[in-house]
Formats: C-alpha cells, structure tokens, sequence
C-alpha cells in the first residue's frame, strides 16, 4: 500500500493485489470506510466528515483510490464518522516502460506494447507476474488513455 496526502484533504491510495466485487455496493462501501480508518490510526491522518472518492479497478494491478476532502466544514460529524460519494471506474492500467527489450519474455507476450511520443506502455491482456511488471515500469497510468492505446500506435512482436 502506498499513500500520498495533500494536507489531509487529498489522498491518493495505491492497493496493489487488492480486489473489490463492485456488484455487491454495501460490501465496496464497508470495506473502503475500513481502509479510511486504518489510514486514520495507522498513519495518523485526520480522516472524518465527507468524501468524494473515485475508485479505479484493474483486474491485475488492484486497486488506485482518490479521495478528495469536502471543503466544508461539519461538526455534526462524531471523531470515526466518514461519510462519502463513490464512483466506481473500471478499466485496463497503462504502464510505461523505459525499454520494452527489458521486459522478461513471459511478461510481453501477454501484454499489448505501444509507442507514443518517444515513450513504451503495455497493457496487461492475460495474467502476469505483477511484481516482475512493476520492477520494470517508470509509471503508470491507472485513469483512461485513449491517446495510449490507439490501434495505430501499437507496436507487434
């Protein structure tokens, strides 16, 4: 898991490996106000009243969660009481590698490769080893990139 906080306000969460069945909407909502308040006591973030939170699901990767702070204030809350807004969005990660001839053999015969502006991506089509992937990867890019995967910029091995 990896945190990134912007005064408290913004919080971006990576959840690698982490799955969440969208279908069951009661479930999603339990288990995101459980990882809320692990982030409050486990890494001191002040975390209550409400949240607009957008959750980005690829089936390989896990989980991105970003959650941004209603700028009102409200005292009606109690000290572990979060309240939020979920939009569920799921689609296929972007990664960017440096050299796509650095990626095991394995990795890049399940994958898509392509080229834009001098840069490589791939996008994961079967089941890989994630930690070989990432070891690899410069960044990756977890909202839609239709200018990342159009069918003139991939690359065929």
């Amino acid at each position: 898991m990896k945190v990134i906080t912007e005064k408290d306000k913004n919080i971006l969460l990576y959840l690698p490996t982490f799955q969440i069945d969208f279908n069951a909407m009661d479930q999603v909502e339990k288990e995101l106000k459980n990882i809320l308040l692990r982030l409050k006591y486990y890494y001191s973030i002040d975390i209550q009243g409400f949240y607009e939170v957008k959750v980005y699901k690829d089936t390989y990767y896990g989980l991105v969660l970003e959650l941004k702070k209603d700028a009102l204030e409200y005292f009606d809350y109690y000290e572990d009481e979060i309240e939020m807004r979920m939009e569920l969005i799921e689609g296929d990660f972007v990664y960017e590698v440096e050299d796509v001839l650095q990626l095991p053999r394995e990795i890049l015969k399940n994958c898509a490769v392509y080229f834009d502006k001098n840069r490589y991506y791939i996008k994961i089509k079967k089941e890989v080893n994630m930690a070989q992937v990432l070891e690899n990867v410069v960044s990756f890019h977890y909202k839609n990139n239709p200018f990342l995967l159009k069918e003139k910029n991939q690359i065929h091995y």
